[in-house]
């Protein structure tokens, strides 16, 4: 298909969310440790967080409610939540993490979920982040990256063994629903009651991206 660079002069960037009610694209860029926000033309651009960030890297946003939440796997491992023009800045987990990867937000639920490639787990909060539950403790050979919530299933890519897997919240087993041939990395859902105007796809591109897979709704 036909691939359109929107915005350039980036160095590494990781995490993508797009806001459904303005069609903003929002970004992580971990080479120039930074957040940024693109107009959907790409013809405005922002820089809206570049100050105590070391590896930020996926990102959320709730446009409803005005706030953007990111994970940084840096030397503090943390993750923060932050108006979505990048004031009101606060940590909401800074403890028991070593390479917090996915987030996703659950907002029939009003909930946050995270992976952590590093201690191979599953967890979740409260979007202001209290009640911290852990929801899966894999075995060593098991590493959550990217991560989506799906009819009451957190679906996360797996960078070991090579597949998108599916866990169930009212479960204890994750299950390979996809068997890839590269490392996977970030995974996205679209979800057409949250999107308005035209649809457009974005993907971070820089020497790490090889493929992108599109998936059949029966696979989910």
């Amino acid at each position: 298909g036909h691939l359109e660079v929107v915005w350039s002069g980036l160095v590494d960037p990781r995490g993508l969310a797009v806001d459904w009610i303005t069609g903003n694209v929002f970004y992580t860029d971990t080479g120039l440790q930074q957040i940024g926000v693109v107009t959907a033309d790409g013809i405005y651009g922002a820089v809206i967080a570049n100050s105590s960030l070391d590896q930020p890297g996926s990102i959320a946003i709730d446009p409803t409610a005005g706030f953007m939440y990111w994970a940084d796997s840096g030397l503090r491992p943390r993750i923060e939540i932050a108006t979505m023009d990048g004031q009101s800045r606060r940590q909401l987990v800074n403890t028991n993490l070593v390479k917090p990867a996915g987030i996703t937000i659950d907002f029939n639920g009003q909930k946050l979920y995270w992976s952590d490639t590093a201690l191979d787990k599953l967890e979740r909060s409260n979007l202001d982040g209290t009640q911290r539950t852990l929801l899966a403790h894999f075995a060593v050979n098991v590493h959550p990256v990217g991560l989506v919530l799906h009819n009451n299933s957190l679906i996360f890519t797996e960078q070991n063994l090579l597949g998108i897997y599916r866990f169930p919240l009212f479960g204890n087993t994750a299950t390979r629903i996809v068997r890839t041939l590269r490392k996977p990395g970030e995974i996205a859902l679209y979800n057409a009651s949250r999107t308005t105007g035209n649809l457009k796809h974005y993907i971070t591109r820089n020497v790490k991206l090889f493929e992108i897979y599109i998936l059949p709704y029966k696979q989910w």
